[in-house]
């Protein structure tokens, strides 16, 4: 067991080691064709944000570099953003959540791709001037949370083509439900995304990212890889499934990354019937 200094009451470490080690189980899932986005939004789910892309984009603590590069960072918002690049991360990055459109341009000026998920929101990218914004469509399949419908796809990209100052990276999209019982449904959406896909690349005569897989398709439904996966909560070595019974942890040996330590200040002994705390 490991001793805890004097000067910490509580701690949490995050081993560099399993970090990497998850990243090696994922990339020999998918193809060398393949790009590997991990996803280090939200504080990297409480890992560190900077510090795990760092380590993600193949630099040490140090500053010397290995060979644990990714293709993508995948964070929630525009401030996680350049908060990686103002750190040297120079990796392609993909906000997933919204962007205010008074910030595109700010986007633009950091090459942040963003997400867009509305023809509302192409719209607002028509201010946009001297820059060229980066965005990936959001397109919707079945979640029904965000993202652009095939009944509007049409318009959106027939409005797409005007904008001078915008080039669309990328289209994703993302399952309803991870679990095994969902598979039916996952491969319906994965159907209705590469329709709308190759409709997307139709009109712009051109090929673009195309990304469905979540940690969990990226296990169960290779055919669902395209031509990027998101490695999000697997990454840390944390479970997709909370279902015991489902578990891919062990398949797979993933090792999670964080550990919580602390001390236990006191031990006491109560007499049956006797009060444990206030109002009790």
């Amino acid at each position: 067991m490991k001793s805890i200094p004097t000067s910490y009451r509580s701690r949490v470490e995050i081993d560099a080691r399993a970090l990497t080690h998850n990243l090696r189980v994922f990339r020999k899932l998918v193809k060398n064709n393949v790009r590997v986005m991990v996803v280090v939004k939200s504080n990297a789910y409480g890992h560190g944000l900077v510090e795990c892309a760092k380590l993600f984009s193949g630099r040490t603590a140090t500053g010397g570099t290995t060979a644990n590069v990714v293709d993508w960072l995948g964070v929630d918002d525009l401030d996680e953003a350049l908060a990686l690049r103002k750190s040297g991360i120079k990796l392609p990055l993909l906000v997933l959540g919204y962007t205010l459109p008074a910030r595109y341009t700010e986007a633009a000026k950091s090459n942040i791709s963003v997400t867009v998920s509305s023809i509302e929101s192409l719209r607002h990218s028509l201010k946009i001037e001297n820059r060229k914004l980066k965005i990936h469509l959001k397109l919707e399949t079945g979640l029904n949370r965000q993202g652009i419908t095939e009944t509007e796809l049409t318009e959106a990209l027939k409005f797409l083509r005007t904008l001078e100052h915008v080039m669309l990276e990328g289209a994703y999209s993302h399952f309803a439900g991870d679990a095994p019982k969902f598979t039916k449904f996952s491969q319906k959406q994965s159907v209705s995304f590469n329709r709308m896909a190759k409709q997307i690349e139709n009109a712009l005569d051109r090929n673009v990212i195309k990304h469905i897989a979540d940690t969990a398709a990226t296990v169960l439904l290779p055919q669902s890889h395209l031509d990027m996966v998101r490695i999000g909560i697997g990454s840390y070595g944390l479970d997709p499934f909370s279902d015991p019974k489902l578990t891919i942890l062990k398949k797979l040996k993933l090792k999670p990354a964080l550990s919580w330590y602390s001390i236990i200040e006191q031990v006491k002994s109560v007499k049956k019937g006797e009060r444990v705390g206030y109002d009790l």
